[in-house]
């Protein structure tokens, strides 16, 4: 299952692997990248891999997104824990050198696309408030703020 899907002459996602561990390693240890992540993302290389295992399969729809042919981080869709009738969007831009380039409106875009596929009738996202990047991201595709809220997350959600 090594299917690459293109998303644009620079953008594409590939199934998410093992191969993509040390990006992670990386990334969830680097202060920087990590500030808006949840805190309970793996650190651990052991435990990334685990983590990695877990969602390379049904429920869970992870693939890696290359940019320009390297790994840059991840897009997916998961079990919400907010709604259990609906999915999640899952992002990780984790090369700051991407951020602000348009990758992840590009990638969210793709996700509503396969939620729609899967039959689903919405898709939700959740956002810490001061990752203003992201925020713009969702609000720029038409995902609406949810009542549900904390102080750390925002909620938003597509509606198909």
């Amino acid at each position: 299952m090594n299917r690459l899907i293109t998303l644009s002459s620079e953008i594409s996602l590939k199934p998410f692997s093992q191969s993509v561990t040390h990006n992670y390693l990386t990334w969830f240890n680097d202060p920087i990248v990590n500030r808006y992540l949840n805190p309970k993302l793996p650190k651990t290389n052991n435990k990334i891999r685990q983590w990695i295992k877990k969602v390379q399969k049904p429920p869970y729809y992870y693939y890696s997104i290359l940019y320009q042919n390297q790994n840059i981080g991840h897009i997916g869709i998961r079990p919400s824990k907010f709604d259990k009738q609906l999915p999640e969007c899952a992002i990780i831009i984790g090369e700051p050198t991407c951020w602000g380039k348009g990758i992840a409106s590009i990638a969210v875009e793709w996700a509503k696309t396969k939620a729609q596929s899967l039959n689903h009738t919405a898709l939700l996202a959740r956002v810490n408030k001061k990752n203003i990047g992201s925020l713009k991201v969702f609000t720029k595709l038409n995902f609406k703020k949810n009542s549900k809220s904390d102080p750390i997350y925002q909620w938003f959600k597509f509606t198909f």
